[in-house]
């Protein structure tokens, strides 16, 4: 008789166990008990930073993957998508390890990260802007006559296409797949990159002592041309220094 009472209060237990897991999965509880953000609050998107020791409280993982059919998945939306699900685990910051550009096997950025929580992002964003600015200042100082162009293309898409980047129709530099090119001007003022045989181009107003940061992303598997993008100095800091050389650039 007591054997039964057990074993009955053991499948009631797992019953309950089930019912509040289902309740949980269809509410979103959230297990570590963070509270969502607004759908429009600002979240600080960082790349492979070293943040743990800056106060901030981790929250859990981002992801952002090719999930079946997607069509609006470029960079700019998949990191819209991460933020998303950043402010969905209470989290206002994204520290992003790895991202995967479209390839053979996907069309879609993918990426992988963890999610942080400040309580004064605008001071977490000055702390951490001083520090990459105290960086940038090192390698090009704010009295150098001259511009540092930082160039970076991340592994993945058309890997066996190299791309040829033009400043002003004069040729900077051959951008190869995993790859980073620092480019020194002396010229100032307006600047139109492209690369061939894409048409994709940016404009840039170039000052002596300042640093940009250009990122080069192969659109597709095949040569399907490039994506151009100036990045913020901080991020593309970020970007520029994770770039491994290592990988076989095919």
């Amino acid at each position: 008789m007591r054997s039964n009472i057990i074993l009955q209060q053991n499948h009631n237990m797992k019953f309950a166990i089930t019912i509040l897991s289902l309740i949980c999965l269809i509410s979103g509880y959230n297990p570590a008990g963070a509270q969502t953000l607004d759908q429009n609050a600002d979240v600080l998107v960082l790349i492979d930073a070293r943040i743990d020791d800056m106060g901030v409280q981790q929250k859990g993982k981002v992801s952002v993957v090719d999930g079946g059919l997607k069509f609006k998945c470029g960079y700019e939306r998949s990191i819209e998508e991460a933020r998303t699900k950043a402010r969905k685990l209470g989290a206002n910051i994204i520290n992003i390890h790895e991202i995967k550009a479209p390839d053979a096997w996907s069309t879609c950025y993918r990426m992988w990260g963890n999610a942080y929580y400040t309580s004064d992002l605008k001071a977490f964003q000055e702390a951490y802007g001083r520090f990459a600015d105290s960086l940038i200042a090192t390698i090009v100082p704010p009295t150098a006559p001259y511009v540092m162009l930082f160039v970076y293309r991340p592994n993945g898409g058309a890997t066996a296409v190299t791309y040829k980047l033009q400043g002003n129709d004069k040729r900077l530099c051959s951008i190869k797949n995993n790859s980073k090119y620092n480019v020194k001007l002396v010229d100032q003022g307006k600047m139109t990159l492209r690369t061939s045989p894409s048409t994709n181009e940016v404009t840039i107003d170039v000052k002596h002592g300042e640093a940009y940061f250009l990122k080069c992303d192969a659109r597709g598997a095949f040569s399907d041309g490039t994506i151009l993008r100036l990045m913020n100095r901080h991020q593309g800091l970020s970007e520029f220094g994770q770039i491994d050389l290592s990988v076989d650039r095919k």
